[in-house]
């Protein structure tokens, strides 16, 4: 391997990795595919994220095992984190070709959990009016005293007190005095 290769795979190790002194970093594993100077190769990889936040674009470094060469190839690059998931593109070096390529990786990351941050209680409106209390109306009239009948019937009842704005009714008005017994039929 020669020494700008080693030089520039280092340098670019060392400004994706030191993002992570930043943010909370993160590690996840995927998939990839790289594209050299030979054919695609397919392998797995395992990456780690500058940041756990999703939504951003953040550095990453990892390595990846070929299935096709049976090799390592060490990486440096982006990818754009979402909820638990990733998709990224880097450069990397196959140790087996000891060669720089390009490569897609897509894979799942750990991401931060959403932080719920309650905002400022609501404000709650006036109180309604209450409604005013109901009010009783004048109490009826006192019905006239009953007639005494016959029998000793009892007189009419009054009528019922005017009901007033809240319908409360007045009182009912007195009976009327009961009249004399009537003859009493003894049987002895």
């Amino acid at each position: 391997m020669s020494k700008k290769r080693l030089v520039t795979i280092t340098v670019a190790a060392i400004i994706a990795s030191s993002t992570s002194a930043l943010a909370d970093p993160t590690v996840g594993v995927g998939l990839s595919i790289s594209f050299g100077n030979s054919k695609p190769e397919t392998g797995v990889g395992i990456r780690i994220f500058s940041n756990d936040k999703p939504g951003k674009v953040v550095g990453t470094i990892g390595v990846d095992y070929m299935f096709q060469s049976e090799s390592l190839r060490a990486t440096v690059g982006a990818a754009k984190i979402e909820t638990n998931s990733y998709v990224g593109l880097d450069l990397g070096y196959n140790f087996s070709h000891s060669e720089i390529d390009f490569g897609f990786s897509a894979g799942f990351v750990k991401t931060a959990d959403p932080v719920f941050i309650p905002g400022p209680a609501g404000a709650t409106g006036p109180a309604g009016p209450q409604g005013p209390a109901g009010a009783t109306g004048p109490m009826g009239p006192q019905g006239p005293a009953g007639a005494t009948g016959p029998a000793g019937a009892t007189g009419p009842q009054g009528p019922a007190g005017a009901t007033g704005p809240a319908g409360a009714t007045g009182p009912q008005g007195p009976m009327g005095p009961q009249g004399p017994a009537g003859d009493r039929v003894r049987t002895h």
